[in-house]
């Protein structure tokens, strides 16, 4: 399994990435001007101005503990992104990839709290290839 679990924040209008990345105390792994494109490949352009901290599943045990590691990074600004969520789309998203057919994780407790705590909206996103374990 592999993915990230990241911190999104898409303006509805224009985006402060230098005031994010001190408030919030970490610096972006993306920033995104409405009009760029994410990649040559992907020529649509981007409607909003983007801020993301991506946190790599693939460097840890399961998803719970990248998720405690993402929260555990912006549990001090919770209030900063709680006013954001006001003004923009703020969410948290974990997104999964396998090449296996039949994926599943779950969530703990202790991640179920704190995901509450920060208040705000909380994306799953899989990507299954379908192959089948070989034993």
């Amino acid at each position: 399994m592999s993915g990230t679990c990241s911190l999104i924040i898409q303006g509805k209008d224009i985006l402060d990435f230098d005031e994010i990345d001190e408030k919030i105390g970490v610096l972006s792994t993306a920033k995104y001007k409405k009009g760029d494109v994410f990649s040559k490949s992907s020529p649509n352009k981007i409607p909003n101005d983007l801020w993301i901290y991506d946190c790599n599943i693939d460097k840890y045990i399961d998803v719970n503990e990248a998720l405690c590691d993402l929260l555990n990074k912006i549990k001090v600004s919770k209030e900063y992104i709680r006013q954001l969520s006001g003004l923009s789309d703020v969410c948290i998203r974990c997104y999964v990839q396998s090449d296996l057919a039949q994926i599943g994780f779950d969530l703990s407790p202790y991640i179920i709290n704190e995901l509450a705590n920060v208040n705000v909206r909380f994306e799953i996103s899989i990507l299954s290839w379908g192959e089948v374990e070989k034993n």
